[in-house]
Formats: C-alpha cells, sequence, structure tokens
C-alpha cells in the first residue's frame, strides 16, 4: 500500500506544469511568449502579467476584435508596468471605440521605471474615442517608462485632446 501511495504522489508531482500564453514564464530570460491575437487580449485579463515581461512571436492580426471587444491593456488604476518586445512584429487590423474612456491605446495606461515597449510595429488601427480623450495608437498615457523602436503606420486616432500616434501624454 505505501509503494502504490508514494508511485501516486510522484506521479501527481511530476504532472507537466503549462505556461501561460505559448511559453515562458514572464521573466527577463523567459518572457512570456504571444502568437495569437486571442492570447495578446487575455494579458489585461491576468492582473498579475501587468508587470512581467512579454514577447511577441509572430504577426497579430487584431481585426477580430472591434468596438470594445478588445481587453485594453492597461488601464487607469490598473497600469501596465512590465516589458513588450514587440520582436520587429506587426500588430495591425484593429478598430477601438468608445466615448466615455480617457486614456486609450493599445496600452491605455503605462507606469513604472522599468517599463519598457520596444521593436514594435503597428500597422491600420483605428481609435475612435469621440468625447473620450488622451488617445493614441501605442500608449494613451505614458506615466514613466520608455518607448524604443516602435513605429506606427496607416492608423486613424481621433477624440479629444490630447491625441497622438504613439504616445498622446506623457509625465
Amino acid at each position: 500500500m505505501g509503494t502504490i501511495l508514494l508511485t501516486i504522489t510522484i506521479c501527481l508531482f511530476s504532472l507537466p506544469v503549462y505556461a501561460k500564453y505559448s511559453g515562458g514564464m514572464g521573466e527577463p530570460n523567459e518572457p512570456y511568449q504571444i502568437w495569437t491575437a486571442k492570447q495578446m487580449n487575455k494579458i489585461e485579463m491576468n492582473p498579475d502579467d501587468r508587470n512581467k515581461q512579454i514577447k511577441s512571436m509572430a504577426d497579430i492580426n487584431l481585426g477580430e476584435f472591434t468596438g470594445m471587444a478588445f481587453n485594453m491593456i492597461g488601464v487607469e488604476g490598473q497600469l501596465f508596468s512590465g516589458i513588450i518586445d514587440g520582436n520587429g512584429k506587426r500588430i495591425s487590423n484593429f478598430t477601438y471605440k468608445s466615448s466615455d474612456k480617457t486614456s486609450f491605446g493599445l496600452f491605455g495606461s503605462v507606469q513604472g521605471t522599468n517599463t519598457l515597449t520596444m521593436n514594435l510595429r503597428l500597422t491600420a488601427l483605428s481609435f475612435n474615442a469621440e468625447t473620450g480623450n488622451i488617445v493614441s495608437a501605442l500608449v494613451g498615457y505614458l506615466h514613466s517608462g520608455r518607448i524604443s523602436s516602435c513605429h506606427v503606420e496607416d492608423d486613424n486616432v481621433s477624440g479629444d485632446n490630447p491625441v497622438g500616434e504613439l504616445v498622446a501624454r506623457s509625465g
């Protein structure tokens, strides 16, 4: 009986641990790997991931998310403070519309001394804030942090002031 219990216990502790997203642990040498639009949408749904390291592993088409269906990453009160490495990949075909939000873009609000968004290409993104404000394609409000080697092309950003392409407001 003791041998059977020991064998069962060893088997239970030997089960594989499945990583979030498509791999990685969210750490500097092992960032979470994002391959799909659905995985990208889950970042904001996991509050503990707002301060992790994330790396895009493929071009991501966010075309399946329209209106307000996408969970904007980092909103006021729940800011993103991690590192996003776009890995030279493209995020494209995204449309977001809201009339009452403040600080929005792909990342709504970002803050952190070591926070970094890098190597990211945004194409064909549309953000319509109507009467909302602090609107940008990449980061609505950059409280602190850095953006490096990112660019936006073929975007459409509108709303009350301020409005920007990469960042609407910083500081």
